[in-house]
C-alpha cells in the first residue's frame, strides 16, 4: 500500500495544482489529452529506442529502483535510460509510470546520487503528479501532441510552469526521506547546477547553500524580483538549483522530518499504529464541514485526544453545527499531511447547533457586546483591555505588514479580531472563555 502523499507535498505544490484546475479549459484539456493518449504507444516507443534497465541490463540500478519502491508501496514502474547529453530525468505515463533517465545525466552524477535521482522521480509517482507533468512534457515541452495544442491557453500554460516548479519540491522531499537526509539532494543540485566529477575535490555543500541566501537577499528587492520572475522563471519547469537544495536542506533539518521518517519507515514495514500522524487535510477543508463529520474524520485518522469549544450564535443556532476552526497541538497553522503526535490536543471550535442550547448551561461563557466589525480600526490597547475586560484570558497579536495603501494607517491599530477561530461574528455571541483571541494589528514594518 503506497505512503499517504500527503506527507510529501509542499504547501506550495498544492496551492498552485488548485489555481491550475481552476483556470478556465483546464477539465476540458485533460479530458482531450485522455482521448489522445495511448501509453502502450509511447511504452513501445520507449522498448524500442531506448535502453530497457531490468534484472540483467544495469542490475545495479535496477536494484536501487526495486528498493526504493518498496520503501514507499508502490509497484516497481519500468525504467530507460534515453540517450541524450542534456543531465535530465522524467517520469511519463499515467496508469503505469514509466521512468526515464538521460545518458547525460548518469555521466555527470556520481553513482552514490542515481538512487536519490530515482526517489525523487518515484516521488512524483506518490504523489500523483505523473498524468500532468505527462501533458506538460508532451503538449507544452515537446509540442509531440499537436492535435490538442490549441486548448492550451496563456493561463494554462503558465499555470502548469508555476505547479511544476511547486511539483519538484515534493518529489524531493520523497527523495530525502529515502535517503533519510537532505544532503544527497542538495549535492544532485550542485552537479546539475555544473559541478563535475572530474573536479579534484568534494563540493562544499554549505556553500551552495549559501548562494540561495544571497539570491534571497537579492530577490527581496520587490522589482528587481518580479523583473526577474517575468524574464526567467515564468517559463521554467523546475524550481533554482540553488533555491531547490536549499529548500531541501532546510526541511530535512527539522524536528518533524524525523517524524516524517520513521512514519514512512514503519509504513514500508508493514506497521499502520503510529506516534506520530499526518493530519488528513488543510484547516480550510476541516472548516468546511460539521463537527461531527470532523470529529469523526480525526478519529479515523488516529488522533485521540479530541474535544469541542462551543460558539453560540448571536442571532440563532446552526444547524448543521458548523466546524469554525480546528486547533492541533496548539497550531491552526498547519498543512495536510503535517506529522503530530497522536495524542496531541485536538480543539474543534464549532457554532452551536438547537440541541447545542442545553448543554451549554452550567459552561463558563462569554458574551461579546460588539460584533467583529467594531474593533477594526480601533488600538491594539484599547481593543486588548476590552476583551481583557469581557473575561478572556489567551490574548494573542499578530502583525500585518504595512501595504502602500495603508500606509497612513497607524502602527498597532487593529485590523481584524479572531475568537476561537471564528472571524466574522456578531454582537451577544457566546465563546467559552478559554478560547484563543487573535488580534492582527498594522506593524511598524512595511513589505
Amino acid at each position: 500500500m503506497a505512503i499517504n502523499p500527503e506527507v510529501f507535498i509542499y504547501p506550495a505544490d498544492r496551492k498552485f495544482l488548485k489555481k491550475l484546475k481552476a483556470v478556465p479549459g483546464f477539465s476540458t484539456l485533460i479530458k482531450a489529452f485522455k482521448k489522445v493518449w495511448n501509453e502502450q504507444n509511447f511504452k513501445i516507443e520507449l522498448l524500442s529506442s531506448k535502453l530497457q534497465v531490468n534484472e540483467k541490463q544495469l542490475p545495479e540500478y535496477y536494484r536501487m529502483l526495486t528498493d526504493i519502491c518498496q520503501k514507499l508501496g508502490i509497484d516497481v514502474p519500468e525504467l530507460y535510460i534515453e540517450s541524450n547529453p542534456y543531465p535530465d530525468s522524467y517520469t511519463i505515463g499515467d496508469k503505469e509510470p514509466m521512468i526515464v533517465l538521460t545518458t547525460g545525466l548518469i555521466e555527470a552524477l556520481p553513482t552514490e546520487l542515481i538512487p536519490t535521482v530515482l526517489a525523487h522521480e518515484c516521488g512524483h509517482i506518490v504523489c500523483g503528479h505523473v498524468l500532468y507533468t505527462t501533458i506538460a512534457y508532451l503538449v507544452i515541452k515537446k509540442g509531440i501532441i499537436s492535435s490538442i495544442s490549441s486548448l492550451l491557453s496563456t493561463p494554462l500554460e503558465i499555470g502548469f510552469y508555476y505547479w511544476m516548479k511547486a511539483s519538484e519540491y515534493s518529489a524531493d522531499k520523497a527523495a530525502a526521506v529515502i535517503d533519510g537526509t537532505g544532503d544527497k539532494v542538495a549535492d544532485m543540485c550542485i552537479y546539475l547546477a555544473g559541478y563535475s566529477k572530474s573536479f579534484p575535490f568534494k563540493p562544499d555543500r554549505t556553500a551552495f547553500i549559501k548562494q540561495a541566501e544571497d539570491y534571497d537577499e537579492e530577490f527581496s528587492d520587490s522589482k528587481t524580483g518580479k523583473a526577474f520572475e517575468q524574464l526567467n522563471l515564468k517559463r521554467k519547469d523546475h524550481p533554482l538549483c540553488a533555491v531547490r537544495a536549499k529548500l531541501c536542506y532546510e526541511t530535512a533539518s527539522d524536528e518533524s522530518f524525523k517524524w516524517l521518517c520513521r512514519y514512512v519507515e514503519e509504513e514500508a514495514k508493514g506497521i499502520t499504529e503510529h506516534d506520530h500522524i499526518p493530519v488528513p487535510c488543510i484547516p480550510e477543508e476541516l472548516a468546511e464541514r460539521s463537527y461531527d463529520e470532523v470529529v469523526s474524520e480525526l478519529k479515523e485518522a488516529g488522533f485521540t485526544n479530541i474535544t469541542g469549544r462551543m460558539i453560540i450564535p448571536g442571532d440563532s443556532p446552526e444547524k448543521e453545527r458548523r466546524t469554525v476552526a480546528v486547533k492541533i497541538g496548539g497550531c491552526r497553522d498547519y498543512d495536510a499531511g503535517d506529522l503530530f503526535d497522536k495524542k496531541e490536543s485536538c480543539v474543534i471550535s464549532y457554532l452551536a447547533g438547537v440541541a447545542d442550547i442545553g448543554l451549554s448551561e452550567g459552561k463558563d461563557l462569554i458574551t461579546v457586546p460588539h460584533g467583529s466589525s467594531y474593533y477594526v480600526g480601533t488600538e491594539q490597547k484599547k481593543a486588548e483591555e476590552e476583551l481583557k475586560g469581557l473575561g478572556f484570558e489567551n490574548i494573542t497579536f499578530k502583525p500585518q505588514k504595512r501595504r502602500k495603501k495603508t500606509q497612513k494607517v497607524e502602527p498597532g491599530t487593529t485590523v481584524s479580531i479572531t475568537i476561537g477561530g471564528l472571524d466574522k461574528f456578531r454582537k451577544n455571541t457566546r465563546f467559552e472563555k478559554d478560547a484563543d483571541v487573535v488580534i492582527e494589528v498594522v506593524s511598524t514594518e512595511k513589505e
